[in-house]
């Protein structure tokens, strides 16, 4: 906050210059205006808008596997506040989206595989009325081939 600051302000005359004090959860930032740092005053959420990179940084909790308790870390955030992912972040996402797509397909194939079995009975059912409508017609034909035999006779 000061050392630091100060090469960062007058030697290396760095655009921007933010810190975050995880004992005291404070984010603070600096922009250089006429060759001296001006506070970076926070949105409503505590965020700072740094114009170098057009994001916002924030601060946001995290858990993290092998931590006990949740752990704060400060965060980039886009113009509409979206977080920005990390690598990792994004491959785990890549990765769900992946598994909730494969999902989805089995269960489609699984629903078209029933949908066929329902189309197999019913050209089943189907096949035997046909057959049931056939046999009755050759019935009838016979019973009036034999009525026409009884009245001829």
């Amino acid at each position: 906050m000061s050392t630091k600051k100060a090469i960062y302000e007058q030697d290396l005359k760095t655009p921007e210059y933010v810190v975050y004090n995880p004992i005291t959860d404070k984010l603070q930032g600096w922009r250089l205006k006429n060759e001296c740092y001006q506070a970076i005053k926070p949105n409503k959420k505590g965020w700072l808008w740094c114009e170098e990179l057009e994001l916002w940084i924030g601060i946001i909790e995290h858990n993290f596997p092998r931590a006990k308790q949740a752990i704060k870390t400060p965060r980039f955030f886009a113009k509409d506040g979206q977080l920005i992912l990390t690598r990792v972040e994004d491959t785990d996402k890549q990765v769900d989206v992946a598994k909730k797509w494969a999902e989805t397909s089995v269960k489609q194939a699984k629903a078209a595989e029933k949908r066929a079995e329902v189309a197999v009975k019913q050209a089943e059912i189907a096949e035997k009325r046909a057959e049931a409508e056939a046999q009755a017609r050759s019935w009838a034909e016979a019973e009036i081939a034999r009525l026409k035999a009884l009245l001829e006779g």
